[in-house]
């Protein structure tokens, strides 16, 4: 009984602001602006830079910059057309697919030669449900 007396007359804390040191501070903005910096680097480079037509990694066409027009906008073609175009068109589109190639080849352990991959026969289940048709030999 006399425990909750006292805790009665207790006040609260209050909470004391926590100060970062300054080079924390300073940190946090050296990395802001570098990403600030980074970001309109690539904005900049995606203006100004000529579009490849074909994908030679990839054996196609690079999809064009749609055309503007009422209609299009009004239906929202523009918009996927223009994010397909975007996709392909991106600067160093080709070095992060590299990248992303070899990443997945790492992390996955499947290497590939040429774009070929070898998969052992399994349930359907192994596929995420996908009818996979098999050429029996």
């Amino acid at each position: 009984m006399i425990y909750l007396e006292k805790l009665k007359k207790v006040k609260p804390k209050t909470e004391i602001a926590v100060q970062q040191p300054i080079l924390q501070k300073g940190a946090s903005v050296f990395i802001c602006v570098l990403f600030f910096l980074a970001l309109s680097a690539l904005m900049l480079q995606s203006a100004f830079d000529t579009d490849k037509t074909v994908s030679e990694s990839e054996n196609r066409t690079l999809a064009q910059m749609p055309k503007i027009t009422w209609q299009t906008l009004k239906d929202g073609s523009f918009m996927q057309d223009f994010e397909s175009y975007y996709t392909d068109t991106f600067p160093h589109r080709e070095r992060f697919l590299t990248v992303n190639q070899k990443l997945s080849a790492f992390f996955s352990g499947i290497h590939s030669a040429d774009d070929v991959v070898l998969v052992e026969k399994g349930d359907k289940e192994d596929f995420a449900g996908q009818d996979i048709d098999y050429a029996e030999q």
